[in-house]
């Protein structure tokens, strides 16, 4: 199977629910990954409330990803190190990068508009000899109004968050 032939993860069409989203006037809420504590089980989370927040909330012009030569990404609560080393060298292959973060420019805040953005983005990922798209909303699990994931060194950037 070819790089461009991919499978919609749980049968999720990027293209035709950002174009929903955008003639209802909403933002996306992934029905498939709810934004429940439940799902945050992979994170070293300190006890306290986490509230779910868009990218607009957190900082006001927010971007998907930045074309910059040096970036860093900061742990957060990820117990797992394996995913900043292949997001950090991700990063540095243009030629993967692409590959996973589909038509960034298409996926970008509109910087005038931010809260017009749909709240929908889509990666996708080669496992076991095949590619999946994974469609995903933007909202983001925060601990005291900071992101509980990965992040850029950049608090605009938010490509590694999700």
């Amino acid at each position: 199977m070819a790089y461009t032939t991919f499978v919609k993860f749980r049968n999720q069409d990027y293209s035709s629910l950002k174009k929903q989203q955008l003639a209802r006037g909403v933002k996306f809420v992934d029905d498939e990954f709810p934004p429940e504590s439940m799902n945050l089980q992979s994170l070293d989370i300190p006890a306290g409330p986490v509230s779910y927040l868009r990218p607009p909330e957190i900082v006001a012009t927010p971007c998907f990803s930045r074309n910059e030569s040096y970036f860093s990404l900061k742990r957060g609560f990820v117990k797992n190190f394996n995913i900043l080393l292949a997001f950090t060298g991700l990063k540095y292959k243009q030629k993967y990068w692409t590959k996973v973060l589909v038509d960034i420019k298409s996926q970008e805040w509109d910087a005038e508009h931010v809260n017009e953005h749909p709240g929908i983005f889509r990666f996708r990922f080669w496992q076991e000899g095949m590619s999946f798209e994974v469609t995903i909303d933007d909202l983001l699990p925060c601990y005291e109004g900071k992101c509980i994931s990965l992040s850029s060194s950049s608090a605009k950037e938010f490509w590694a968050a999700y």
